[in-house]
């Protein structure tokens, strides 16, 4: 990744949640989030100059949702710990979400604390994200029995998608309907 790409983003969001995903996709070894978590961090380091990590933790608390809190020196996403009705699908999609929230705001890192309600732009913004990166982590390594668990197909997302969309923000479920109609 261009060093100051996602500074420009910053200022004027001109790149596309696509073309953002496309991005944080380039990971050489593996499929597994982890690793796009490290490059964020990487790039949100570049762009505001001081180290920023991002920590998954399990909550009994969560049964399908998730939740992040900003401080100054990162963000901890907080994921259902057990849930029967979330599958891998799901959890990856829920967690690109809380991704695309810190891309969102990246501009603004420095300032957010605590738990926030993120306007609706937002949340189509994170969930759109999230679709093009596990989209595009499939399709990349599509071939690698290693990692077949965590590679899905395009219609599928789009109808885990539009579902927890449906389920968790109704007010956004006709706009995500036009985007996956669109994909």
């Amino acid at each position: 990744m261009v060093t100051g790409e996602l500074s420009a983003m910053s200022n004027s969001f001109a790149l596309s949640p696509e073309d953002l995903a496309q991005r944080f996709v380039q990971v050489k070894k593996y499929n597994y989030l982890a690793h796009t978590i490290r490059e964020i961090e990487l790039e949100v380091h570049r762009v505001v100059g001081w180290g920023y990590h991002i920590v998954t933790r399990a909550s009994t608390g969560l049964n399908d949702g998730s939740r992040i809190f900003f401080h100054k020196g990162g963000s901890i996403i907080f994921l259902p710990a057990a849930s029967e009705e979330m599958d891998d699908r799901e959890i990856r999609l829920v967690l690109a979400h809380e991704l695309g929230h810190i891309i969102y705001n990246l501009d603004k890192l420095g300032a957010i604390r605590g738990v926030r309600s993120p306007t609706e732009d937002e949340e189509l913004f994170a969930w759109r994200f999230a679709f093009y990166l596990i989209k595009e982590k499939s399709l990349a390594y599509g071939r690698d029995i290693d990692v077949g668990r965590y590679i899905h197909d395009v219609g599928d997302l789009k109808r885990v998608l539009e579902r927890m969309v449906k389920k968790k923000q109704p007010s956004l479920h006709e706009a995500i309907k036009r985007f996956l109609k669109g994909q």
